[in-house]
Formats: structure tokens, sequence, C-alpha cells
């Protein structure tokens, strides 16, 4: 019970504990996922600024700070496993999609050369 109180803490502040022992587990896990979501929000809004910043001063990069908040998105919903294999599917689905324009692409020249 330790973690809840201190994820609870952590996340949106001090909250009575009588109030964490009424919450059912789900209330308490949305209520985190949306804690987490405001937390990248904020993030996300420093990004934007830093993004405009940069742009003014010489073009620096800020695609590593995009690229976290992106990733911890992700993580809110799923775990590590799910979104590798998420990435992996994808990865495949376009490599099949891929070769299957191809093939099209060659056989529709094929019709066309045949036709000259």
């Amino acid at each position: 019970m330790d973690y809840v109180f201190a994820t609870t803490q952590r996340l949106i502040g001090y909250v009575p504990e009588r109030e964490i022992w009424q919450m059912t587990p789900r209330y308490w896990r949305t209520l985190m996922k949306g804690a987490r979501h405001r937390r990248l929000d904020t993030l996300e809004d420093g990004l934007f600024t830093a993004n405009a910043m940069a742009r003014m001063n010489n073009g620096a990069n800020v695609k590593p700070q995009k690229r976290y908040i992106e990733e911890q998105r992700e993580l809110i919903d799923k775990d590590k496993e799910q979104v590798r294999y998420e990435k992996w599917v994808d990865k495949h689905r376009r490599k099949h999609v891929r070769k299957k324009q191809v093939a099209d692409m060659d056989a529709w020249l094929k019709t066309v050369n045949e036709n000259r």
C-alpha cells in the first residue's frame, strides 16, 4: 500500500488517506493515467516553447525531447513488450504492403510495355 500512497502523492499531490482507501483500483489507475497525461502535456508545452526558442536561435535540435514524450505516452497504456511488438508488426506490415506495391507496379509496367 506504500506504493499507492507514494505514487499518488508524487503524481497528484497530497490526498487524505481515507480518500485513497475509498477509491476502487480501477478509479485509482484512471486517476494515475490522467495525472501522467497531465505531466506529459506540461512537458509538451515546454517542448513547444523550446522549439520556438530553438528556431529563433539557429534551429537547435529538440527531437530527443519529443521522442521521450512520445515514448512515455505509449507506455501509459501499454508495457514495453507490447510497444515493441506493435512496432515489429507495423514494420512487417509495411514491408508486405511495399512488396505488393512493387509487384503491382511491375505487373502494370509489363502490361504497358506489351501494349506498345
